[in-house]
């Protein structure tokens, strides 16, 4: 069974700074001075992963907002049409008898007089 596993390539900072830490016997400022290195490297790659994902992130919103200013523009000009046509056959209602129209409109102010009285 091989196990062989794949180390990450290193930047050349990264292997300077571990040469020069094992030719002075493995000194502690040598082994910070390659930790700060990786953890520079792995700064800058979480960064750029980060605005890799933040400009994905605002596409996707702005398809989804144009998407959704669409189809709120059309039920808004469904809507505009509907009403359209109520008020249409309103004024058509009024005209061909204005007094039963007179008369419903008395009888729903009668209705909520009573109601709010209350």
């Amino acid at each position: 069974m091989n196990m062989s596993t794949t180390k990450p390539t290193k930047s050349p900072e990264i292997a300077v700074a571990e040469a020069e830490a094992s030719a002075g016997g493995q000194d502690l400022a040598g082994e910070l001075a390659v930790l700060r290195k990786e953890f520079q490297a792995f700064v800058e790659q979480a960064g750029a992963a980060g605005q890799a994902a933040k400009g994905a992130a605002t596409s996707a919103v702005r398809a989804q907002a144009a998407k959704g200013i669409e189809v709120g523009e059309h039920y808004a000009a469904d809507l505009m049409e509907d009403w359209r046509e109520i008020d249409r056959k309103v004024v058509e209602a009024t005209r061909e008898s204005p007094w039963r129209t007179l008369g419903a409109a008395a009888m729903v102010g009668l209705i909520l007089g009573l109601i709010l009285r209350r």
